[in-house]
């Protein structure tokens, strides 16, 4: 920000325009950071479309660090492996010792748990079956070792 000779202050514009129509609500802070650099991999999130599913199907929320953040219709008796796997897979950035799986419920809570996804590819845990209207989300890994 710099200071007009009136006093007021005014701010420095970026070398870039950013478009209007970004949805900064719904884009991530490593996207948002790659739109206003310039940088051309970078695009805007699919606007979400309703989804219905047959009785055979179930709807499932797929959100964070996936390369596809979505909602998806699987068959009945998908896995976080499968809800996983339609949504393209995680990100490298992904926590998968760490993927928080929320049921949808009747009540005034939702049921929430934790999930080790890295035991389940690896044979050490049992794989989960969801629900309809079940959301998993991926966070970021703080550490690398």
């Amino acid at each position: 920000m710099n200071m007009n000779p009136n006093g007021k202050s005014r701010f420095i514009a970026l070398r870039r325009s950013i478009p209007l129509n970004i949805k900064a609500l719904i884009l991530t802070t490593l996207m948002l950071v790659a739109v206003i650099c310039g940088d051309a991999s970078a695009q805007e999130p699919p606007t979400p479309q309703p989804v219905m599913a047959n009785a055979d199907q179930i709807t499932v929320n797929v959100l964070g660090l996936v390369r596809k953040p979505s909602r998806c219709i699987l068959p009945k008796g998908a896995t976080v492996v499968d809800a996983l796997a339609s949504a393209g897979g995680a990100t490298p950035d992904a926590d998968l010792k760490k993927v928080r799986l929320t049921h949808k419920t009747t009540g005034s809570k939702p049921d929430s748990m934790l999930i080790d996804v890295k035991q389940i590819l690896g044979g050490e845990a049992k794989d989960i079956v969801l629900r309809d209207g079940d959301t998993l989300y991926l966070t970021q890994l703080m550490f690398r070792y």
